[in-house]
């Protein structure tokens, strides 16, 4: 029987993903001059992946499991 539990296909079993604002930097630029913290993700750089809540593993649904055979 196939494992119903894999790695999180967004951010692939690391349980984050870059900011999308700042692309991870954790600053706010405009045209190369930072002008401070990045405000959607508090000067971290990282969001937790909204796919998996954090826990970086998925459960396959009963359609994908078929699709896995």
């Amino acid at each position: 029987m196939l494992d119903r539990i894999i790695l999180c296909r967004k951010c692939h079993g690391q349980r984050t993903i870059a900011c999308f604002v700042c692309r991870g930097a954790g600053m706010y630029s405009t045209a190369g001059i930072t002008m401070g913290v990045c405000k959607e993700c508090d000067g971290a750089g990282q969001h937790r992946c909204d796919a998996c809540g954090g826990t970086g593993e998925v459960e396959l649904a009963n359609s994908e499991m078929a699709s896995a055979r």
